[in-house]
Formats: structure tokens, C-alpha cells, sequence
């Protein structure tokens, strides 16, 4: 990889920059990004998974010892993220259920995130700045350029303005401040390098109790430590590159941890078997993600809340062939150009390594990609742009190119920042509301049964079962055997008052996958159609199912109390009064059936 060089700071960069360049482009970064994503402050909660992180879940409400307890125990929505409860619980001890206070805290996270890469960059280049003092304002402005391109790229807006991402941004800002740290305590004459390198260790452990997104931090350590570090070389002691490999021992065992934990937390919410997602299916899963991550950092256009990921997925489809070749053609390029231009391989791989526990090894959702894994992923091509930059402002001061050639780089520059920053706050308005998210994934993938599944959901949730019911019947034009659209229409149906429309739409559901929640759907509509022995069938065959189900046992006690067993609908009520939330309507409603089956059992005659 080259002579090893001593890594200290040249003279020019330990001289004190202006403070125009010390406050005024960090001051200016800010206030570009708070531009740009200012529309989230006016966002509402997204009924994708914000009413289960948010409107439904009292429990990170306050800091009682109960609520406490939960944050730090809890495997709920399939993550151990007990420092993203936290911050949670600071926004609603001052903004209450008010979602722009949750969306601020986005936006302020994000905002630091956007200094730490500025930060970042300058720690990266000033170890390869020359000694000339002039180039020290090209290594703020490469930096500011390869921040901005971070922190204002279309691709930041799911993990800003979405209020359930907090644990992406949260998890970003100490995974930073652990490179940045790391850095620190491996470059020049840090005085308190174990102090930093304890609080590398540290912030890394934060990053991970926040979501285990950086879970591959080690690895992208011991690639720094390859290049620029350059602390693996050849000419450096065994003992030296000992330690080098020895101190990433804490690094991997929180990483082992982190992703033990959260494998075990997806199997409360099954991941496809190998049987549903083969294995040849997964790889090219993976490899297709790896380009599409690059392409849309490329060319930003088209993006969506959710890319589908259709099963059965084929690896010899056209684009997955396409992505294959480009990923082992990009590998085999920066493998052979790893002398002139290590850069370049550590880049890639650092890229590969981030973005690899999300590419599609374990399949746990519905998307084939997602917006929000960049927060992190494509933190490389920032440090990489940032080089860029400098090297064109710093050769532009000692000779070639020409004025009127640097002016025009700038130009060209700036306007690729202006078109993202644009980009990006439009992008902010996808994320309004579910509507208008499902509206964005409807539009890139019109032909894609699941985002008129979507939106009619969230249509429904608004009141417009029009609208809600014109959404299912395409869903189910597009997909026949789309099991949930047929229970979601069904759930419309019934709403509308069409009880036997709804009970054909439940049977469509059973017959393509029996469920409980599609058993219980259609008990709670024959006992609308007051068919009282149907009813409890399907609730006794839900329950069969899912014996924690609420619904359930309400449904049936109510078709119980119209068939005149009261003891059985006593039994059901507490069931259901039992398996709901304390201060809950629901709960409050059942209690009243409760306490009027009872009085009516009191009083009735023996002989009945």
C-alpha cells in the first residue's frame, strides 16, 4: 500500500483557520440544512409505524421507573433501541403527542450529524494536506461540500422526516462521534489518546443502544487502519500491528452483542425462511441493492417510501444480472487500481461493509431497499466528494487549472447542491402524511399491488371508505390472491354497512391463508348479521390461532350475551378486559358490557 508516513499534522493545519472558515461555513452548513428540511416541522405522524412507536405505546411516556424499565428491556417493533425511547420521552415531557416537536428533534440530530461529517472530512483530508498553508481553506471547503452532499441529499429525507427513524439519525450522530473520536486518538500527538479511544468504544456502544445500524463499525476501522491510517503497513512492527488488530477486540464484542440481540428480536417478527427467499435469491437481493444505493446517490430521482420486493424474486431477472456484473466489475477495478488509488478500494469497501446487514441476507420486510439505509451506507461518497473538492480548490491555488475552469467547477458545483437541496425539500412533503406517502409509491410503482393496499388503508383511517374500497379493488384487479386486501376491504365493507360483502371478503382471505385476525373479522360480522353460532365458530377458531387475541374474545362475548349465555359472555368480556390497555376505550366499553351481563345473570331466575 505505499511507504507509511508519520501521521501528524502539517504546520498549515495546525495553524488556527480564520474564523471565517471556523464559524462562518459551519454556521452556513446549518442553516442550509435547516432550509431544506424545514417542511418537516409541519408533518404529521405517518400511519406506517408511527402509531405503534407514538399514538399507541404509552410506555415511553415520562421517566416513572415502569416507563424506565421498559425502555431498557423492551424488544418492541423488533429493536433493543433504549437511548431512541429515551429521546422520545425528552420530546414528550415538552411537546406532549404534538408531532412537530418529534420531527424537530429529527431535524436538530440531523443538523449535528451534518457538522460531525463536516468534522470528519477535514480529520480525513488534513491527513493527506501538503504543507502548504494556503490549502487549508481547501480542506474546509472540499469538507463543506462533502457535508452539504451528505446532509442534503434527497436520500437523508426517510430517516429525517419520518418520526419513527429518530433511532437512524440518533444512532448516526454516536456512530460520527466514534470515527471521529478514533481518528483523533490515531492521529498527531493526542495527549489524551486512551481517554479518546475510551470514548470512541463508548459512543460506538451509544450508537448501537440507539439501533444497531453501525453494527460494522469494526471492520470499517481496520479498513482506515489499511488506509489512510496507513497502522497495518508492512514497515510498522508485528507488535504494532498487533495492538492495531487487538484494540478492536471491545469494538466486536458490542457488535456481536448489537446483532445477537436484534437477530433474536426479529424472530418475534418472522423473517422470510429460506423456503419463501432462497438463498441465490438473497445474494442477488444484495448485489442489486449495493448499485441501486450508488445510482440513486447518482441520480436522486424516483424515490419512494417503499420499493417492493416481489417473490418469487428471480436472479437471472435482466436488472439483477446487470447489478451483479457492475458490482464485480467495480471490485475488480478498485482491486486493481488499490496501489494508485487506495482510496478508492477502502471507499468501496467501507460501503459494502456498512450497507451489508441490510442488503437482503435477512429478509425481514416487505422492501427490497429503503431510503433510510443510506443514512449510513453512503457516508463514504461524502468523505470521497470532499476530496474531490479539495483537490480541485487546492490545485486551483499553486497553478493549473485556469480561473475561468475553476469557476466553472464551482459553478457546476453549486448547482449540483442547489438541485439537491431542492430535491430534498420536496422530498419532505412525501412524508405529510400516509396518503401522501402511499401516493409517492403508487406513482414510481403503479403496477405494484401493495401501495393501493397501503392507501387504502390509510384513506380508511381518514374516514374515506370511498376511497379506501376504490384503492382494495385494484389492489386485488393487480394481485387476486392478495390475502390482506381482501381483509382490508372486508374491514370497509363492513364499515359501510355491506355485512354481506364483507363475510365473502373475509372467506377469500381464509381460504387463501387461515388467520386469526381474518377469523375474528368475520365473527364480529355475522354477529352484525346477529348469526350467533357462526360468530362464536370464528372466534373460538381464532383464538385457536392467536389466544392473545382482544378482539376475539370481545366478538364472542358479545355473539355469546345475543345467544343468552351470559356466563359464557362474562368470561369473554374479562378475557378481552384483561388483554387491554388500562386507560384504553376499548377496555372502558367492555366493563360496561361486563358489569350489564352481570347484573342481568344476578337477577335471572334459577330455572333459566
Amino acid at each position: 500500500m505505499g511507504q507509511a508516513r508519520v501521521i501528524a499534522p502539517h504546520p498549515a493545519a495546525a495553524r488556527a483557520a480564520s474564523p471565517a472558515l471556523r464559524f462562518g461555513l459551519p454556521i452556513a452548513l446549518v442553516a442550509i440544512v435547516v432550509v431544506c428540511f424545514s417542511p418537516v416541522l409541519g408533518n404529521g405522524f405517518v400511519d406506517w409505524d408511527d402509531p405503534y412507536y407514538f399514538t399507541s405505546n404509552p410506555h415511553y411516556r415520562g421517566f416513572t421507573r415502569s416507563n424506565l424499565q421498559w425502555m431498557f428491556t423492551s424488544l418492541y417493533m423488533s429493536h433493543y433501541q433504549p437511548l431512541s425511547w429515551l429521546s422520545h420521552a425528552v420530546i414528550y415531557a415538552w411537546w406532549g403527542m404534538n408531532p412537530a416537536g418529534y420531527h424537530l428533534g429529527n431535524l436538530v440530530l440531523h443538523a449535528a450529524n451534518a457538522l460531525l461529517v463536516y468534522a470528519l472530512a477535514i480529520a480525513f483530508l488534513r491527513l493527506g494536506q501538503t504543507r502548504e498553508a494556503g490549502h487549508d481553506r481547501a480542506v474546509h471547503i472540499g469538507a463543506l461540500v462533502g457535508a452539504l452532499f451528505f446532509a442534503i441529499h434527497p436520500l437523508r429525507v426517510e430517516a429525517v422526516a419520518w418520526a419513527t427513524e429518530r433511532q437512524e439519525v440518533l444512532a448516526a450522530f454516536f456512530l460520527l462521534l466514534s470515527l471521529l473520536t478514533y481518528l483523533r486518538a490515531h492521529t498527531g500527538r493526542a495527549v489524551h489518546r486512551r481517554a479518546l479511544y475510551v470514548g470512541s468504544v463508548a459512543c460506538f456502544a451509544f450508537s448501537l443502544m440507539s439501533k444497531p445500524a453501525g453494527m460494522m463499525l469494526p471492520l470499517v476501522l481496520l479498513a482506515l487502519d489499511v488506509y489512510p491510517l496507513r497502522r497495518l503497513a508492512k514497515v510498522h512492527a508485528a507488535s504494532s500491528r498487533a495492538a492495531a488488530l487487538l484494540e478492536k477486540l471491545p469494538y466486536v464484542a458490542l457488535a456481536i452483542g448489537a446483532g445477537s440481540l436484534s437477530f433474536f428480536a426479529k424472530q418475534l417478527h418472522p423473517m422470510l425462511t429460506l423456503a419463501q427467499h432462497s438463498v441465490s435469491a438473497r445474494i442477488a437481493q444484495s448485489l442489486y441493492g449495493l448499485c441501486f444505493y450508488l445510482r440513486k446517490t447518482l441520480m436522486p430521482t424516483q424515490l419512494s417510501p417503499l420499493y417492493s420486493l416481489q417473490r418469487p424474486l428471480s436472479p437471472l431477472e435482466g436488472k439483477y444480472v446487470v447489478s451483479a456484473l457492475a458490482v464485480l466489475g467495480i471490485t475488480a477495478g478498485v482491486w486493481l487500481t488499490r496501489r494508485r488509488h487506495p482510496w478508492a478500494l477502502v471507499a468501496w469497501v467501507c460501503y459494502g461493509v456498512i450497507l451489508f446487514p441490510v442488503l437482503g441476507i435477512l429478509q425481514s420486510g416487505p422492501q427490497l431497499a429503503a431510503d433510510r439505509y443510506t443514512y449510513l451506507g453512503c457516508l463514504p461518497w461524502a468523505v470521497v466528494v470532499a476530496a474531490g473538492v479539495y483537490r480541485l480548490a487546492a490545485r486551483g491555488r499553486t497553478g493549473p487549472p485556469s480561473r475561468p475552469t475553476r469557476y466553472a467547477a464551482a459553478t457546476a458545483i453549486a448547482g449540483a447542491l442547489l438541485a439537491l437541496g431542492v430535491t430534498a425539500h420536496r422530498q419532505t412533503y412525501v412524508w405529510r402524511d400516509a396518503v401522501s406517502a402511499w401516493d409517492q409509491v403508487i406513482q414510481v410503482e403503479p403496477t405494484v399491488a401493495t401501495g393501493y393496499n397501503g392507501r387504502g388503508l390509510a384513506r380508511h383511517t381518514r374516514g374515506d371508505l370511498d376511497g379506501a374500497l376504490a384503492d382494495y379493488d385494484e389492489a386485488l384487479r393487480l394481485e387476486p390472491r392478495y390475502e390482506a386486501a381482501y381483509q382490508n376491504r372486508g374491514n370497509a365493507r363492513r364499515m359501510k354497512g355491506n355485512i354481506d360483502g364483507a363475510i365473502a371478503d373475509y372467506g377469500q382471505a381464509i381460504a387463501l391463508r387461515p388467520s386469526a385476525d381474518a377469523y375474528s373479522n368475520r365473527c364480529a360480522a355475522y354477529q352484525a348479521r346477529g348469526n350467533w353460532e357462526a360468530a362464536i365458530a370464528d372466534c373460538t377458531a381464532a383464538l385457536r390461532l392467536n389466544p392473545g387475541l382482544r378482539n376475539a374474545y370481545g366478538s364472542r362475548g358479545l355473539a355469546r350475551y345475543g345467544k343468552g349465555d351470559l356466563s359464557g359472555a362474562i368470561a369473554d368480556y374479562n378475557q378481552a378486559i384483561r388483554l387491554a390497555a388500562p386507560t384504553s376505550q376499548y377496555r372502558a366499553t367492555f366493563e360496561r358490557y361486563l358489569a350489564t351481563a352481570q347484573r342481568q345473570l344476578a337477577t335471572r331466575p334459577p330455572s333459566q
